[in-house]
């Protein structure tokens, strides 16, 4: 298990809690922001996935 409590900064360990922010204004802003449109996110998904496919394919081939 890695010591965790090592790797803070003394600026990390003086600072604050982040501050508790309500969810609803959150989720009204990203309504706000518009719907997604489902052609643009399917075409990013395909070329991530196209991309993770070439770069397992490169994984698989390398030389041990």
């Amino acid at each position: 298990m890695p010591d965790l409590d090592n790797r803070l900064t003394e600026q990390s360990r003086a600072a604050g809690f982040p501050q508790l922010v309500p969810l609803g204004p959150l989720l009204a802003q990203a309504d706000a922001a518009g719907p997604r449109v489902a052609a643009t996110e399917g075409a990013s998904l395909e070329a991530r996935v196209a991309d993770l496919r070439r770069r397992a394919n490169w994984l698989r081939n390398m030389p041990l």
